[in-house]
């Protein structure tokens, strides 16, 4: 199992996901429904909620999580010195099992024969979590290395890496029109925590996706200045 983990806090939560799905219909990108996911409003503060959208349809479109204020999570593969990230460059692309409103679970093939489960739950307005189990359906090994990253559209603000290998960033959340115009008061700086759960794997960063695309198998901590790509590489 790999847990791939987005916090806006200093709590770290793990789960056990027991979600059943509404039929026994499995859907694609060819089906007509939402993949927006927002927590359950129990467990929602609606000044710093964040949803994710779940971009898994577009051919030149890597498959992540995108949010608007929020950054972006995703998965990329490397296999004979080749990057996989967008959708068209997937061997099988996903097929969503379970999806709730603040849950998703699917399933799709990078490599042939290669399979990645995931289940991605936005648990509260700060906490993000996402599990991956990766599976060889094949006779033979394969070696491949995968790449979890987490994007913003600028530079992470304070970014450094704690012994325990988490990235820890800020990130400026802005008042929304009503919240301006009803003065309601909100910290608009979080704390943010990015962190792979296993000890085998290796943080890096880039500038910006560009570099990544160009420069992924130099995978590597070089600097943690004006960096908006990070992420932990695993190889299996």
């Amino acid at each position: 199992m790999r847990k791939i983990i987005l916090l806006s806090s200093a709590i770290l939560v793990f789960l056990g996901l027991n979600a059943q799905p509404d039929s026994h219909r499995q859907l694609t990108r060819d089906d007509a429904f939402f993949t927006t996911y927002a927590a359950d409003i129990d467990r929602t503060v609606y000044r710093w909620d964040q949803a994710y959208h779940f971009m898994f349809y577009k051919d030149n479109k890597p498959i992540s999580f995108v949010s608007d204020q929020g950054g972006s999570l995703g998965m990329a593969f490397i296999k004979d010195g080749a990057l996989r990230m967008n959708l068209e460059e997937m061997y099988s692309p996903p097929i969503i099992s379970v999806s709730f409103n603040d849950l998703v679970k699917f399933s799709f093939f990078p490599f042939k024969d290669i399979k990645v489960e995931s289940t991605f739950l936005v648990y509260s307005s700060t906490i993000s979590l996402q599990e991956v189990k990766i599976t060889n359906r094949g006779l033979s090994t394969q070696k491949f290395e995968v790449l979890a990253y987490f994007l913003m559209d600028v530079d992470l603000q304070e970014l450094t890496l704690a012994r325990s290998q988490q990235f820890e960033f800020k990130i400026n959340k802005l008042r929304d029109s009503w919240m301006k115009e009803h003065d309601i008061p909100l910290v608009e700086e979080l704390h943010n925590i990015f962190k792979v759960d296993d000890l085998s794997s290796n943080p890096f960063s880039f500038d910006d996706i560009q570099e990544f695309k160009s420069n992924f198998q130099d995978a590597q901590i070089q600097s943690l200045k004006n960096k908006s790509l990070i992420g932990h590489s695993l190889k299996l």
